[in-house]
């Protein structure tokens, strides 16, 4: 009987430490419609039915969201990416913009950026860029977005093909503007 009693005891004390410590971490996974990347400390609401891919390495994006094929004549599927960069402390965030600019120049071909602003995402100003540019498979859009947060670099970027961009818009849009800073 008394070894019972401290069984139940243990176990009554672990599942209250269990509950305490949740409730000290980041937010919980409450919304099943958003991604939760507790790495970098950040959610965001990709479209539904897009597929989910956490990155395996640094190289890779945090996250990457693809859209599914359209039909079976589909050559390519829209993609929201986000990555996160080490972010100099001597830069501010013209000056890294400016930065990715310059080796998006020189490492994708024929690009081009045709439209640039400022918005606030989660409280945090954010550099927006509309540009296009071309893989093997052809020409593509692209409209990047830009936060620095606890020395770190936000990049989502959102990818298709030129004449499906009026189509896919606000579906980067909203995505861009659900990311939140857990």
């Amino acid at each position: 009987m008394h070894k019972r009693y401290i069984f139940i005891i243990v176990i009554f004390t672990l599942i209250t430490l269990n509950l305490l410590t949740e409730g000290c971490g980041k937010k919980a996974s409450s919304d099943p419609n958003r991604y939760y990347n507790k790495k970098y400390n950040f959610s965001i609401k990709f479209p539904k039915d897009w597929e989910i891919y956490e990155g395996q390495s640094e190289d890779e994006p945090a996250v990457e969201a693809v859209s599914p094929w359209e039909s079976d004549s589909d050559m390519f599927s829209e993609f929201i990416d986000i990555y996160v960069d080490e972010f100099p402390g001597w830069m501010n965030l013209d000056d890294y913009n400016r930065e990715i600019s310059i080796n998006s120049r020189n490492e994708l071909a024929h690009y081009q950026e045709e439209d640039s602003g400022t918005i606030t995402i989660d409280n945090t100003d954010a550099k927006w860029t509309l540009f296009s540019y071309t893989i093997a498979e052809g020409k593509m859009q692209g409209l990047s977005y830009l936060m620095i947060k606890d020395n770190k670099a936000f990049i989502i970027s959102c990818n298709t093909e030129p004449h499906k961009y009026q189509m896919y818009k606000e579906n980067f849009k909203n995505s861009a503007n659900s990311f939140k800073f857990e």
